[in-house]
């Protein structure tokens, strides 16, 4: 996993995005701070394909076809505990 996919994951973490305490995208954007994460990990795509990617590896759900929304999964937090000792 990417740097800045790690970082997401901290953030969603940290602002308790977690389950089904679900946020739309764009919040979630903000709270986070992707644009600050974009600029340390010099990132070009924006936040909902990164979001794309960590939802295909299965550690963030977008909560069906439409998409709009984002939380981080059981397997988010497991992989969070196991690699990063959050």
């Amino acid at each position: 996993m990417r740097d800045y996919e790690e970082a997401v994951l901290i953030a969603l973490f940290d602002e308790k995005i977690i389950g089904s305490s679900y946020k739309p995208i764009e919040k979630a954007a903000r709270k986070i701070n992707w644009g600050g994460i974009a600029r340390k990990y010099d990132v070009k795509k924006s936040f909902k394909k990164v979001l794309q990617g960590l939802a295909r590896k299965g550690v963030v759900s977008d909560h069906g076809k439409s998409g709009r929304v984002v939380s981080l999964t059981l397997a988010g937090l497991a992989y969070l505990r196991s690699e990063l000792e959050v």
